[in-house]
């Protein structure tokens, strides 16, 4: 679409070698002539027709521009809905560590309470002791006194055997309670042993866990070699670039960096996860001196709560999971679309040939009627020819790019779709070691999500980092070849210039170069400070983006407004060049003769070229052949298309 304007004017010279027989003729003839006025016309068919697609493709870049602008809040509301479930996760961690506390210090109550009890059963079975000794005393004196009062000591003597009755009965009493009491002594010593072969089997799960953990840790170093690797091919093609692409090295330092936190991250992870085991085994510790029956039961009534807060904390994760899956989906069909337009801008390049071979024929036939333009067309020959040279060789660059930048955009999606089975791997070790830690201790549950909510996160910067690549890469590409076009576009105007100075009517020509590049409002924008480096390195990316998309944007403009400046140039010089041959009295004889009024109704949309007749008449006296071709030429462009004029 952008090399149009290259190669629209490849026309071949190679007939002028027949110069020599124009000396033959001494007159011309009017008639001969319309044919060449004819293929004029046709020309300027030609031209608005390809002006009329130019008018398509503008509308469909300012579309796309237009979406590219409605993505930016989606990509920030995913960014705040991230935000917000890191947020909910920290809050029900906090919640869980509260109810922990919370069943400790029940724990701790309960076990207070049963000390009490047992001291003051103690106490009881001391008194009872005390009570029965006094009470042998009191039948020793009796029993010296039976004698002398023999009848009331009998009476005393049965109130005695009742008093020792009913005391031997409270004895009997305290004796099944301090029975009772020894059984729940030794059910807790049982429970205690239990715990204790729970939390060997606790132990046993959590070094297979780290063992699988250990298993693990190659996977990443491959990664990281993974990275390394294509950080370096990336330092490869930076030196195989020209000085425009500096831009390459600021992004690959940028890769560096990301691996480089992925690898802090992963130490991180394992830091946490040691000092997670630490505070896990102090923990179990803790709970062999304090855990009893109350509480036993009370944990298992938190883990049956617990349960459903994490199956619902799992399909939050696995919508997470399918949430990448789609931009993965999306960002796919956007690299097909891309390929959709690379294979239309090759149909349009094979169109533009077919139209310079069909401007090559046409040139030949009105080869005949240039004659007093010699020297001029044969300086035009040489640098069209040159021109055409330039186009090809930057057609054949940009082809090359092209299909190094699909080669690596064919690795980028293999390694994704590695890193997907990888993926997948740890969600199915993940969902085995669920299984076994539903039956375990809540503490290693907690550390097991914690465990895996890192690994996600990892697994999501990578993902992110291998989008950016490639978006990167993308836009790279573009930029090179819209500042090749670029390039050649302003040496044909600079050459167009020099050649309009160099004609013997001396023209003045119009400077309507415009700034390649406009600054985004958004490059000075200030960043929003966050503690968290990674949101801020994203909002950078995203304002990088958006100030690269508007500066192509203004690039695409200026080359549609200098194509169709180019175009109505050369419209206007083949309105002129078929009258060439006429007499200049001849011409403004018919001018004077011609009513006003009818030349005043057809305008300047009269395709005969009335329009630009009416024009030289009224400027003639005052301007060249140049400034009235550079005066058509803007207005052309004011009147097609909304650009503003370049001051």
């Amino acid at each position: 679409m952008r090399s149009s304007s290259s190669v629209d004017l490849r026309i071949d010279f190679d007939c002028f070698d027949c110069f020599d027989c124009f000396d033959c003729f001494h007159f011309f003839d009017l008639n001969s002539f319309l044919p060449g006025i004819d293929v004029s016309r046709c020309r300027l068919e030609e031209n608005e027709l390809e002006i009329g697609q130019l008018r398509v493709e503008m509308e469909k870049a300012k579309v796309e521009l237009a979406q590219h602008h409605q993505s930016q809040p989606i990509l920030l509301q995913e960014k705040a809905a991230l935000e917000r479930q890191l947020q909910e996760v920290t809050q029900s961690e906090v919640q869980k560590h509260a109810q922990l506390e919370e069943a400790q210090a029940l724990a701790q109550q309960t076990a207070a309470e049963n000390e009490l009890k047992l001291e003051e059963a103690k106490t009881r079975a001391q008194q009872l002791e005390e009570a029965r000794l006094l009470a042998e005393e009191k039948h020793k004196e009796l029993q010296a006194h039976l004698q002398q009062s023999q009848p009331i000591i009998l009476q005393e003597k049965e109130m005695l055997q009742k008093q020792v009755q009913e005391a031997q009965e409270l004895v009997q009493q305290t004796t099944a309670e301090n029975a009772g009491k020894q059984v729940e002594l030794e059910e807790a010593k049982t429970r205690a042993q239990q715990l204790e072969e729970a939390r060997l089997l606790a132990e046993e799960k959590y070094k297979e866990l780290q063992a699988d953990l250990q298993q693990s840790q190659p996977i990443l170093l491959q990664e990281k070699e993974m990275l390394q690797q294509q950080v370096r091919e990336a330092q490869e093609l930076v030196q195989q670039t020209t000085a425009e692409n500096a831009g390459k090295q600021v992004e690959l330092e940028e890769a560096k960096t990301q691996a480089q936190q992925l690898e802090e991250a992963r130490l991180l992870a394992e830091e946490k996860y040691k000092e997670l085991q630490a505070k896990a085994r102090a923990h179990q510790l803790e709970e062999e001196k304090l855990l009893t029956e109350e509480k036993y039961k009370e944990l298992q009534a938190d883990l049956q709560q617990s349960q459903p807060i994490l199956l619902q904390e799992k399909e939050m994760l696995q919508q997470q999971v399918r949430e990448v899956q789609k931009l993965q989906q999306q960002t796919a069909a956007e690299n097909a679309e891309k390929q959709v337009e690379l294979e239309e801008a090759k149909a349009r390049a094979q169109q533009l040939e077919e139209a310079r071979l069909l401007a090559e024929e046409k040139y030949k036939e009105l080869q005949a009627h240039l004659q007093q333009s010699q020297p001029i067309l044969l300086q035009e020959k040489d640098m069209l020819q040159q021109q055409v040279q330039e186009a090809q060789e930057l057609v054949q660059q940009t082809t090359a790019e092209n299909a190094e930048k699909q080669v690596e955009l064919e690795e980028a999606k293999a390694r994704a779709h590695q890193l997907e089975e990888e993926k997948l791997l740890t969600e199915e070790k993940n969902k085995e070691l669920q299984a076994d830690l539903q039956q375990s201790q809540p503490i290693l549950l907690q550390e097991k999500e914690m465990l895996q909510q890192q690994v996600r996160e990892a697994e999501k910067e990578k993902q992110q980092m291998l989008e950016d690549l490639k978006q990167q890469m993308q836009l790279e590409a573009q930029q090179y070849t819209t500042s090749l076009q670029e390039l050649a576009r302003a040496e044909i105007a600079r050459r167009d210039e020099q050649v309009s100075h160099d004609s013997p009517t001396g023209p003045a020509s119009f400077d309507i170069s415009t700034p390649r590049s406009h600054k985004s409002p958004w490059a000075d924008s200030p960043e929003e400070r966050r503690p968290d480096d990674a949101i801020v390195a994203e909002n950078k990316q995203l304002h990088q983006r958006i100030a690269v998309v508007e500066e192509e944007k203004a690039i695409m403009m200026q080359n549609l407004r200098d194509h169709v400046m180019q175009l109505a140039r050369e419209n206007w010089d083949l309105k002129n060049r078929g009258g060439f041959v006429e007499d200049s009295s001849r011409r403004s004889q018919s001018i004077k003769e011609a009513p006003p009024q009818e030349s005043m109704a057809n305008g300047g949309a009269d395709e005969g070229g009335s329009g630009g007749w009416l024009l030289s008449t009224i400027l003639s006296p005052f301007l060249t052949d140049g400034d009235k071709r550079e005066i058509h030429a803007e207005s052309y462009v004011e009147e097609h298309l909304d650009i503003q004029p370049a001051a």
